[in-house]
């Protein structure tokens, strides 16, 4: 089912716009074009045929509206068919380091000068580096 949003009570159609437009640079596009790659995730792996189904054919990975399922999806996602020497962290892990980050997230800003009340995405990015070089 599609998500309405609360104001309008219309369908908010963003994410499947930027999708088309990714997939016509993935198939019409020339050089690097040709070799993005995405992962498409849902709550549901089938509710996308109610409002998009020119997008079968395409892997869609469902998360059943879990984040930490999400996670463990987008987790696999990057390391299946990449070359590398060794694999990424598991979800498990993933998730307990960005749990251990999130409450650690008000000395981390304030670390940085910062508050963490009031953080831009530029801003969590920065607490987010700091916290890590100090608990790698």
């Amino acid at each position: 089912m599609m998500e309405l949003d609360a104001k309008t009570g219309l369908p908010r159609f963003n994410m499947a716009f930027e999708l088309g437009l990714f997939l016509a640079a993935k198939s019409f596009g020339t050089g690097e074009q040709t070799r993005k790659v995405a992962l498409i995730l849902d709550m549901d792996g089938f509710r996308y045929r109610n409002a998009l189904s020119d997008i079968s054919g395409q892997d869609i990975a469902a998360h059943g509206g879990d984040p930490e399922k999400a996670i463990h999806e987008v987790r696999n996602w990057l390391d299946t068919g990449r070359a590398r020497t060794s694999s990424l962290p598991g979800g498990a892990y993933i998730i307990k380091r960005y749990e251990e980050f999130s409450r650690n997230l008000p000395s981390a800003s304030a670390k940085q000068k910062l508050d963490a009340a009031n953080l831009t995405y530029a801003d969590l990015c920065r607490a987010m580096e700091s916290w890590l070089k100090d608990n790698a």
